[in-house]
Protein backbone atom coordinates (compact mmCIF):
# COMPACT_ATOMS: atom_id res chain seq x y z
CA UNK A 1 0.00 0.00 0.00
CA UNK A 2 0.57 3.87 -0.04
CA UNK A 3 1.80 4.52 3.38
CA UNK A 4 0.40 8.31 4.75
CA UNK A 5 1.85 8.54 7.97
CA UNK A 6 4.63 10.69 7.12
CA UNK A 7 2.17 13.17 5.92
CA UNK A 8 0.95 13.68 9.42
CA UNK A 9 1.89 17.09 10.54
CA UNK A 10 2.71 18.29 7.15
CA UNK A 11 -0.39 17.76 5.15
CA UNK A 12 -2.94 20.20 6.63
CA UNK A 13 -6.16 18.20 7.59
CA UNK A 14 -8.70 19.31 4.37
CA UNK A 15 -5.91 18.07 2.19
CA UNK A 16 -5.56 14.54 3.72
CA UNK A 17 -9.04 14.01 4.07
CA UNK A 18 -9.47 14.79 0.06
CA UNK A 19 -6.53 12.42 -0.67
CA UNK A 20 -8.02 9.73 1.28
CA UNK A 21 -11.39 10.46 -0.44
CA UNK A 22 -10.06 10.70 -4.25
CA UNK A 23 -8.68 7.17 -3.66
CA UNK A 24 -11.57 5.65 -2.40
CA UNK A 25 -13.66 7.17 -5.64
CA UNK A 26 -10.95 5.24 -7.34
CA UNK A 27 -12.14 1.85 -5.77
CA UNK A 28 -9.38 1.95 -3.74
CA UNK A 29 -9.18 0.76 0.27
CA UNK A 30 -7.81 2.94 3.26
CA UNK A 31 -6.21 0.24 6.38
CA UNK A 32 -6.67 2.57 9.48
CA UNK A 33 -5.71 2.53 13.06
CA UNK A 34 -7.50 2.98 16.41
CA UNK A 35 -6.10 6.11 18.16
CA UNK A 36 -6.78 6.91 22.12
CA UNK A 37 -9.61 9.38 21.98
CA UNK A 38 -11.66 6.20 19.82
CA UNK A 39 -11.26 8.05 16.31
CA UNK A 40 -9.35 6.21 13.53
CA UNK A 41 -7.35 7.19 11.02
CA UNK A 42 -5.90 6.22 7.62
CA UNK A 43 -2.29 4.69 7.87
CA UNK A 44 -2.23 3.33 4.34
CA UNK A 45 -3.90 3.76 1.13
CA UNK A 46 -4.57 0.27 -0.85
CA UNK A 47 -4.53 1.44 -4.48
CA UNK A 48 -2.03 0.50 -7.63
CA UNK A 49 -0.19 4.02 -8.35
CA UNK A 50 -1.98 3.56 -11.78
CA UNK A 51 -5.70 4.04 -10.47
CA UNK A 52 -4.43 6.47 -7.58
CA UNK A 53 -3.53 9.03 -10.29
CA UNK A 54 -5.44 7.84 -13.06
CA UNK A 55 -8.13 10.28 -14.24
CA UNK A 56 -11.45 8.19 -14.37
CA UNK A 57 -13.00 8.11 -18.04
CA UNK A 58 -9.96 9.09 -19.32
CA UNK A 59 -7.46 6.68 -20.55
CA UNK A 60 -5.23 9.21 -22.41
CA UNK A 61 -4.57 10.93 -19.23
CA UNK A 62 -4.55 8.73 -16.76
CA UNK A 63 -1.28 7.33 -18.37
CA UNK A 64 0.30 10.57 -18.92
CA UNK A 65 -0.35 11.04 -15.59
CA UNK A 66 0.57 8.23 -14.30
CA UNK A 67 4.14 8.58 -16.52
CA UNK A 68 4.67 11.79 -14.75
CA UNK A 69 4.60 10.66 -11.72
CA UNK A 70 6.76 7.83 -12.29
CA UNK A 71 9.24 10.14 -14.11
CA UNK A 72 9.34 12.65 -10.99
CA UNK A 73 9.95 9.20 -8.83
CA UNK A 74 12.95 8.04 -11.49
CA UNK A 75 14.76 11.49 -10.90
CA UNK A 76 15.00 11.62 -7.46
CA UNK A 77 18.33 11.02 -5.73
CA UNK A 78 18.19 7.27 -4.43
CA UNK A 79 17.39 3.91 -6.23
CA UNK A 80 13.98 4.27 -7.33
CA UNK A 81 11.52 0.96 -5.90
CA UNK A 82 9.14 -0.13 -8.65
CA UNK A 83 6.46 -2.43 -8.42
CA UNK A 84 6.18 -4.82 -11.37
CA UNK A 85 2.56 -3.96 -11.34
CA UNK A 86 3.87 -0.25 -12.37
CA UNK A 87 5.45 -1.55 -14.96
CA UNK A 88 2.41 -2.54 -16.74
CA UNK A 89 0.44 0.12 -15.35
CA UNK A 90 -1.69 -2.06 -13.74
CA UNK A 91 -5.39 -1.44 -12.60
CA UNK A 92 -6.91 -2.50 -8.80
CA UNK A 93 -7.46 -6.15 -8.70
CA UNK A 94 -10.16 -6.24 -6.44
CA UNK A 95 -11.12 -9.84 -7.54
CA UNK A 96 -8.07 -10.50 -5.75
CA UNK A 97 -9.09 -8.30 -2.82
CA UNK A 98 -12.73 -10.74 -2.70
CA UNK A 99 -10.22 -13.88 -2.99
CA UNK A 100 -8.10 -13.02 -0.01
CA UNK A 101 -9.52 -10.91 2.31
CA UNK A 102 -6.61 -8.56 2.52
CA UNK A 103 -6.66 -5.07 1.31
CA UNK A 104 -2.64 -5.25 -0.22
CA UNK A 105 -4.00 -7.57 -2.96
CA UNK A 106 -5.04 -5.12 -4.75
CA UNK A 107 -1.49 -4.45 -5.54
CA UNK A 108 -0.53 -7.93 -5.73
CA UNK A 109 -2.29 -9.22 -8.92
CA UNK A 110 -0.16 -11.94 -10.97
CA UNK A 111 -0.73 -13.13 -14.43
CA UNK A 112 0.60 -16.09 -16.67
CA UNK A 113 3.19 -16.12 -19.38
CA UNK A 114 0.13 -16.21 -21.81
CA UNK A 115 -1.84 -13.44 -20.16
CA UNK A 116 1.15 -11.00 -20.10
CA UNK A 117 1.35 -11.99 -24.13
CA UNK A 118 -2.18 -10.94 -24.94
CA UNK A 119 -1.91 -7.70 -22.46
CA UNK A 120 1.53 -6.68 -24.43
CA UNK A 121 0.24 -8.07 -28.16
CA UNK A 122 -0.21 -5.27 -31.11
CA UNK A 123 -3.12 -4.41 -31.40
CA UNK A 124 -4.22 -4.75 -27.60
CA UNK A 125 -6.32 -2.31 -25.15
CA UNK A 126 -4.89 -3.00 -22.08
CA UNK A 127 -2.79 0.29 -20.67
CA UNK A 128 -0.07 -1.70 -20.54
CA UNK A 129 0.61 -2.38 -24.27
CA UNK A 130 1.44 1.82 -24.17
CA UNK A 131 2.69 1.96 -20.51
CA UNK A 132 5.76 -0.94 -20.64
CA UNK A 133 7.61 0.39 -23.49
CA UNK A 134 7.50 4.19 -22.42
CA UNK A 135 8.20 3.46 -18.93
CA UNK A 136 11.64 0.93 -20.01
CA UNK A 137 12.49 3.51 -22.45
CA UNK A 138 12.68 6.35 -19.58
CA UNK A 139 14.39 3.53 -17.20
CA UNK A 140 17.08 3.24 -20.14
CA UNK A 141 17.34 6.85 -20.73
CA UNK A 142 17.87 6.96 -16.65
CA UNK A 143 20.72 4.57 -16.38
CA UNK A 144 22.83 6.05 -18.80
CA UNK A 145 23.02 9.48 -17.25
CA UNK A 146 25.76 10.37 -14.56
CA UNK A 147 23.55 13.35 -13.02
CA UNK A 148 21.21 10.13 -12.05
CA UNK A 149 23.82 8.34 -10.28
CA UNK A 150 22.24 7.13 -6.46
CA UNK A 151 24.27 9.90 -4.63
CA UNK A 152 24.56 12.58 -7.18
CA UNK A 153 23.40 15.96 -5.30
CA UNK A 154 20.00 17.04 -5.55
CA UNK A 155 17.81 20.09 -5.35
CA UNK A 156 14.62 21.08 -5.68
CA UNK A 157 13.96 24.31 -8.30
CA UNK A 158 11.81 27.33 -7.70
CA UNK A 159 9.37 27.22 -10.55
CA UNK A 160 5.97 28.32 -10.61
CA UNK A 161 2.60 27.23 -9.50
CA UNK A 162 1.82 23.68 -11.07
CA UNK A 163 5.06 23.01 -11.67
CA UNK A 164 7.74 20.44 -9.78
CA UNK A 165 11.29 20.21 -10.77
CA UNK A 166 14.61 19.26 -9.50
CA UNK A 167 17.90 19.54 -10.42
CA UNK A 168 20.86 17.01 -10.17
CA UNK A 169 24.25 17.23 -10.95
CA UNK A 170 26.76 14.25 -11.88
CA UNK A 171 29.44 13.40 -8.61
CA UNK A 172 32.04 14.24 -10.79
CA UNK A 173 29.93 17.94 -12.15
CA UNK A 174 30.53 16.90 -15.80
CA UNK A 175 26.59 16.94 -16.55
CA UNK A 176 24.01 18.74 -15.08
CA UNK A 177 20.55 17.94 -15.45
CA UNK A 178 17.09 19.35 -14.97
CA UNK A 179 13.81 17.54 -14.16
CA UNK A 180 10.62 19.61 -15.09
CA UNK A 181 7.07 18.47 -14.56
CA UNK A 182 3.41 20.29 -15.26
CA UNK A 183 1.97 18.65 -12.36
CA UNK A 184 -1.39 20.13 -14.32
CA UNK A 185 -3.95 18.87 -17.04
CA UNK A 186 -3.42 22.44 -18.26
CA UNK A 187 -0.64 23.83 -20.71
CA UNK A 188 1.88 25.88 -18.84
CA UNK A 189 5.48 27.74 -19.69
CA UNK A 190 8.22 28.22 -17.69
CA UNK A 191 11.04 30.76 -18.71
CA UNK A 192 14.48 29.39 -19.31
CA UNK A 193 15.87 31.91 -17.05
CA UNK A 194 14.75 30.47 -13.90
CA UNK A 195 16.37 27.38 -14.56
CA UNK A 196 19.70 28.76 -15.53
CA UNK A 197 20.39 32.97 -16.04
CA UNK A 198 23.05 31.87 -18.60
CA UNK A 199 20.76 29.64 -20.44
CA UNK A 200 21.48 31.45 -23.72
CA UNK A 201 24.87 30.04 -24.01
CA UNK A 202 24.06 26.78 -23.91
CA UNK A 203 22.80 24.44 -26.33
CA UNK A 204 19.95 22.48 -24.68
CA UNK A 205 18.55 18.89 -25.28
CA UNK A 206 15.16 17.02 -23.78
CA UNK A 207 15.92 13.30 -23.07
CA UNK A 208 12.75 12.11 -23.11
CA UNK A 209 11.20 14.60 -26.02
CA UNK A 210 14.50 13.70 -28.00
CA UNK A 211 14.66 17.20 -29.16
CA UNK A 212 18.29 19.29 -29.05
CA UNK A 213 18.05 22.84 -29.92
CA UNK A 214 20.63 26.31 -29.36
CA UNK A 215 19.32 28.84 -27.36
CA UNK A 216 18.75 30.34 -30.38
CA UNK A 217 16.36 28.28 -31.74
CA UNK A 218 14.84 28.07 -28.36
CA UNK A 219 12.28 30.38 -26.95
CA UNK A 220 13.06 31.94 -23.88
CA UNK A 221 9.63 30.23 -22.56
CA UNK A 222 9.49 26.63 -22.36
CA UNK A 223 5.75 25.41 -22.81
CA UNK A 224 3.99 22.00 -21.56
CA UNK A 225 1.62 19.48 -22.49
CA UNK A 226 -0.63 18.41 -19.54
CA UNK A 227 1.42 16.37 -17.04
CA UNK A 228 4.07 16.69 -19.73
CA UNK A 229 7.83 16.07 -17.87
CA UNK A 230 11.40 16.86 -19.72
CA UNK A 231 15.36 15.65 -18.24
CA UNK A 232 16.94 18.61 -19.41
CA UNK A 233 20.71 18.59 -20.22
CA UNK A 234 22.73 21.85 -20.95
CA UNK A 235 26.76 21.33 -23.29
CA UNK A 236 28.64 23.46 -24.25
CA UNK A 237 29.69 24.77 -20.85
CA UNK A 238 28.77 24.61 -17.44
CA UNK A 239 25.49 26.29 -16.99
CA UNK A 240 26.01 28.91 -14.09
CA UNK A 241 24.66 28.45 -10.53
CA UNK A 242 20.34 28.59 -10.32
CA UNK A 243 19.48 32.44 -8.61
CA UNK A 244 18.31 32.71 -5.80
CA UNK A 245 15.57 35.40 -6.39
CA UNK A 246 14.01 36.20 -9.75
CA UNK A 247 12.49 39.52 -11.13
CA UNK A 248 8.99 37.65 -11.89
CA UNK A 249 10.47 36.73 -15.60
CA UNK A 250 9.41 33.23 -15.18
CA UNK A 251 5.75 33.66 -14.33
CA UNK A 252 3.18 30.65 -15.58
CA UNK A 253 1.62 31.41 -19.05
Amino acid sequence: GIGVRPLEGLLPQDEFDALVAAVEQRVGLGSRRSNPDGSVTPYELNITYFDAVGVPGDLDASIERFLCSQTIMMSLQGIPGIYFNSLLGASNNLAGVEETGRARTINRQKWTESELAAMLSDGSKHQARRVLPEYLRRLNLRRERPAFHPDAPQQVLDLPLGFFGVRRDAVDGAERLWMIANLTDAPLSVAMSRLDRGWKRHRWSDLIGEWVQTAEELSAKLLFEPYQVVWLIAEDQPAEALPEHEDGSGETE
